[in-house]
């Protein structure tokens, strides 16, 4: 994994060419992560999970906390058995 900071960004955006994998983009100033940019082709292998738990995240005000963490939980369980 590669890590830049926003100010090495703003020198040389060629940073931002993620063909080898991930890269952590930091602030510049606080060098506390703020983004993280993925290559394509691993984003199409992690694409589902990613989807999945951003609708849980953006959903769990209906889901509720005690459901969500449930939902976890059973998760590892069933990922374990599959």
């Amino acid at each position: 994994m590669t890590t830049v900071t926003t100010t090495d960004i703003l020198r040389r955006p060629a940073l931002l060419n993620a063909l080898e994998g991930i890269t952590l983009i930091e602030d510049g100033r606080r060098h506390e992560p703020k983004s993280v940019l993925l290559s394509y082709a691993l984003y199409q292998k992690v694409q589902e999970q990613i989807e999945n738990e951003l609708y849980l995240i953006n959903n769990q005000k209906a889901l509720g906390i005690s459901a969500y963490t449930e939902f976890l939980t059973r998760e590892e369980v069933s990922e374990d058995l599959g």
